[in-house]
C-alpha cells in the first residue's frame, strides 16, 4: 500500500482513516447487511457491514471496493474471518470467531487485492 505510516493515520495519501472509531451510544451509521451465509460478501455499497448469518459461515474475502476501507459488525455467532494472506490478511495471523457485537476494520490494497486487519481503539 505504498510507503505510507500507518501510524499517520493514512494508508496512502488517496485514503485517510481516523484513528479513533467509537460506535458506543446512538449513532446515525447505516449498517448494510451482508447476505445471510455468503462467504465473499459485496461490500462495494458502502462502509459499514453487518452480519446476520444464521449458520456457519466462514468469510474467506471481500467483493467490491478496491482501495478501500469498510468496518465489519457481526449481529450473530456464526460468522468467522479467515485469516489468508492473500486475501484477508487478520493482525494475529490466525481467523476469528466473532461473537455478537464484535467490530473488525479493513482496508483493501488495490495492488494485490489483500484486505488488511487495521486496529480500533
Amino acid at each position: 500500500m505504498g510507503a505510507s505510516n500507518p501510524s499517520a493515520g493514512s494508508l496512502n495519501p488517496s485514503v485517510s482513516l481516523a484513528t479513533v472509531l467509537n460506535l458506543t451510544g446512538a449513532t446515525n451509521l447505516v449498517w448494510n447487511a451482508l447476505v445471510d451465509g455468503d462467504t465473499t460478501p459485496d461490500v462495494s455499497g458502502g462502509t459499514f457491514f453487518k452480519t446476520a448469518n444464521t449458520g456457519a459461515t466462514l468469510i474467506t474475502d471481500f467483493d467490491g471496493n478496491t482501495d478501500a476501507w469498510i468496518v465489519v459488525r457481526a449481529d450473530d455467532a456464526n460468522t468467522t474471518i479467515v485469516h489468508d494472506a492473500t486475501k484477508i490478511k487478520l493482525s494475529g495471523g490466525i481467523s476469528i470467531p466473532m461473537s455478537a457485537g464484535d467490530v473488525l476494520m479493513f482496508a483493501e490494497d488495490s495492488a494485490t487485492g489483500v484486505w488488511y486487519e487495521l486496529p480500533i481503539r
